[in-house]
Order: structure tokens, then sequence, then C-alpha cells
């Protein structure tokens, strides 16, 4: 592709075309070299990267495979990393699953905001494909807190004997999830009043009306 790109009589086809088998036998070399959470991270690293590149040269086609790869990490990410069975005791935030999940939840902002910042310079309309990225990163950073507090208190339930304690702990697990969600819900309403953001403002009251619903029907 590079040796292409030097000669002036290359059609960009030709060129995309390289740069579309290249990318194609990286994504498949990624899980043969590396094991489980890598897997998912060095994904969410090339879509990035493709990302930045299709936007930079004003490709619809790259954007459109980065695209793709995000999808991909995503799907591992909530298919094959999410543990929704039982889970050892573990350290909360500090522990492989969350620590990857949210690196994998910070390449999608970033996303996002390659959208915002590269493609306004480059001259990219491309609002729809902005908001929809940043409301994946926003949903998917709350599924993964969600599943490390629930994980979290169901490990120590477990460990205990009383019926009784069990369903304790289990009932503070859902009160801490009621108080983390609109924590969440709250810190962005205040971000999206301040960047002036509909998408987060509305997604804010949907995880408000979410903790309204469960408070009701699940903690009460």
């Amino acid at each position: 592709a590079k040796l292409l790109l030097d000669r002036k009589a290359t059609s960009r086809t030709e060129l995309l075309l390289m740069i579309g088998v290249a990318l194609a036998f990286i994504t498949l070399a990624i899980p043969i070299q590396f094991k489980t959470n890598w897997i998912t991270i060095a994904w969410a690293i090339e879509g990035l990267v493709i990302l930045w590149a299709g936007i930079e040269i004003r490709s619809a086609r790259l954007r459109a495979v980065a695209h793709g790869v995000f999808a991909w990490a995503l799907m591992k990410l909530v298919f094959w990393d999410t543990p929704y069975g039982y889970r050892a005791p573990f350290t909360p935030v500090l522990n492989k699953y969350f620590l990857s999940s949210l690196f994998v939840t910070a390449c999608l902002f970033a996303a996002a905001l390659a959208y915002q910042r590269l493609g306004e310079r480059k001259q990219i309309l491309a609002r729809t494909f902005q908001l929809v990225i940043l409301i994946v990163a926003i949903v998917t950073l709350w599924f993964i807190m969600t599943i490390e507090t629930q994980t979290f208190f169901a490990a120590r339930a477990v460990r205990l004997k009383a019926a009784e304690d069990i369903r304790h702990e289990l009932w503070l697990g859902q009160m801490a999830l009621s108080v983390l969600w609109s924590t969440y819900a709250a810190l962005l309403a205040a971000i999206g009043f301040i960047k002036r953001t509909a998408a987060v403002r509305w997604a804010a009251l949907s995880f408000f009306a979410l903790t309204v619903v469960k408070v009701m029907f699940v903690d009460i």
C-alpha cells in the first residue's frame, strides 16, 4: 500500500484494497497471538487507529472497517469477557476484567472525539456516527460498572453460610447498583448541560428513569 501510495498513477481503489487486505490479516493475527482480554484491547486500539486513518484520508470505507472492528471488540467484551456467572472474590476496579473493559470504553470515547475534532477539520459530516459511538460508549461504561458491582456482592454472598446473610448481601448489591446508576446519571446530566449535548442529557434521563423503575420494583 505504501509503494502504491508513492505512485501518482495509483487509483484510490487499488490503495484501499491493499490497506483492506493488510487490516484483515492484522485482525486475524490478534486472536492468534494474544489471549483473553488482550484480544479485546488490541481490537479496540486497531479500530481507533483505522478510524483515525479513515478520517485523515477521508475514506468512508476505512471508517466502515473501523466500525466493524469496534463491533467485534464489543461483541467479545459482552459475550466472552464478561463474567456473568460465578466469580471468585476480587478487588473492585483493580482487576483484569474492569481495567481491560475500561480501556475499550476509553477507545470508544476517543473515537467519538476523533469524529468531533478531526472530522470537523477534515470537513467530514458524520454527526450521526459520532452520536452513535458516543451513546455506545456511555452504555458500555454503564454496563461494565453494573457487572463489576453486581458480581462483587454476589462473590461476597457466596462465601456466607446463613440464608439471611446471603439475602442481605444481595440486597446491599442492589442498593449499591441504584446509587451507582443515579450518580452516573447525575454526572452525565452535568456533562450534557456543560457541553450542550442533547444526546448525553437524554442518556442521563434514561438512566434516571431506569433507576426509578429498579428502586420501585426490585429494591423495595
